[in-house]
């Protein structure tokens, strides 16, 4: 089977959940026997090819169909929420022979690309939401449109001609991480094939890490309760909340620090962060890696050196970095938001916490390092090692997926 990945964006120097999966997907994809590569607008605006671990990837121009965007702010939508097109991509969609299905992970324009190239070729294609479709705070997506705010945009007639608005309802299928974002889709469109099936994870890797390798990069000493997060900075991960929690957590560990490990997404925000942590006098207890290499030991060693692994967003449609950190053997507190309560259990592989509430975040973490015993695994994170070797494996998850493929191009063939 022929397959192509349609990201909006591909870039190992802002690495995050997405470009995990879809690289993931490819890999495991082409392990079983298939022929799958990614072709993808390139933040650089150049065209150029690389292959990472073995996946073919094609880096294609593109441009942003409005008047008045400066550079900074066309920088600010690279990162997230960027409207983009690109006539090279859909070029290079149209010229390549025997395709069997295209699979998005994206809509929008880019999306529309694909659906034109899609119907061009009497092809099927399938969309993966990756979060950020429907179940999105108000806030949050004012932040993403900000930057076009003051710009005019001409771009619409090119939405229109490879209709962007049509991506959803024509599609073979749509894949969604949770539930929540499915039930969300479902209510706009229910005539939609709609499926759920998760993010999966390398676990063999995750238990490779090794944490003192970390603690002596970031001169953390061995004594040092470490709380994880490996998230985007972003308004979405809600890394202000643990920042605003720390001085009720150091009371009781003095040294206990925090590390945030991801790319920036929203200046602004790690503007703020990075105000609050200097006004409460934090620096020597919160550290920002920035982005990490992902195919180095820098993350793997992060998750292995901590002793609480983090996610408290204020809105999630899965969460990757659970299953990473269960893969490690780690104990997880974790928002009680989107696709999360839909794999991992309260008191069973995590604790969950109401959206926000600070008290409560507090006293989950405590508990967990209160009942930690040095070089024995808390037993969090041995139901989560155990809970994601059984159901995670990308070679499970890509299993379904291609069952999946079968199904829509069988389908595809009766309407031809």
């Amino acid at each position: 089977m022929k397959i192509i990945h349609i990201p909006r964006r591909f870039d190992s120097s802002s690495w995050g959940g997405t470009e995990q999966v879809v690289l993931q997907t490819g890999l495991a994809q082409i392990k079983s026997g298939n022929n799958a590569r990614i072709y993808c607008p390139d933040s650089n605006n150049k065209n150029w090819e690389e292959n990472i671990k073995g996946v073919p990837i094609k880096h294609m121009k593109y441009f942003y169909p409005f008047i008045g965007l400066s550079k900074d702010e066309k920088a600010r939508l690279d990162k997230k929420g960027g409207n983009i097109f690109s006539f090279s991509l859909l070029w290079n969609l149209l010229n390549t022979p025997d395709v069997d299905i295209l699979h998005l992970h994206t809509i929008k324009r880019i999306g529309g690309i694909g659906r034109l190239a899609a119907k061009r070729k009497k092809i099927p294609y399938v969309i993966q939401i990756h979060g950020g479709l429907y179940d999105v705070p108000e806030t949050e997506r004012g932040d993403m449109i900000k930057p076009i705010s003051g710009a005019f945009e001409w771009g619409k007639a090119l939405g229109f001609a490879v209709g962007s608005r049509k991506v959803i309802d024509e599609a073979a299928a749509i894949i969604c991480l949770g539930t929540k974002e499915a039930e969300l889709i479902a209510e706009r469109h229910p005539k939609q094939k709609i499926i759920l099936t998760p993010n999966g994870v390398d676990v063999e890797r995750f238990t490779l890490g090794k944490g003192a390798r970390f603690r002596e990069k970031y001169a953390i000493s061995n004594s040092a309760k470490v709380l994880v997060q490996v998230a985007r900075i972003d308004h979405q991960k809600n890394q202000l909340l643990v920042v605003q929690s720390l001085q009720d957590i150091l009371k009781k560990y003095e040294d206990c620090c925090v590390v945030f490990v991801g790319p920036i997404t929203s200046q602004s925000y790690h503007d703020k962060l990075v105000e609050l942590i200097k006004s409460n006098g934090l620096e020597k207890n919160v550290i920002l890696t920035g982005a990490v290499d992902p195919f180095s030991n820098d993350l793997i060693d992060a998750y292995d050196a901590a002793d609480v692994i983090l996610m408290p967003s204020l809105h999630e449609p899965f969460g990757i970095s659970i299953l990473e950190g269960w893969a490690a053997g780690k104990p997880v507190v974790a928002a009680n938001v989107g696709g999360i309560p839909g794999f991992a259990t309260h008191e069973k592989n995590a604790l969950l916490f109401k959206s926000n509430d600070k008290a409560e975040f507090v006293g989950f973490v405590l508990k967990v390092l209160q009942e930690s015993i040095p070089g024995k695994m808390h037993p969090l994170g041995a139901d989560g090692k155990a809970e994601v070797a059984a159901k995670y494996s990308w070679e499970k998850i890509t299993s379904d997926i291609l069952n999946l493929y079968k199904d829509v191009i069988d389908e595809n063939s009766f309407r031809k």
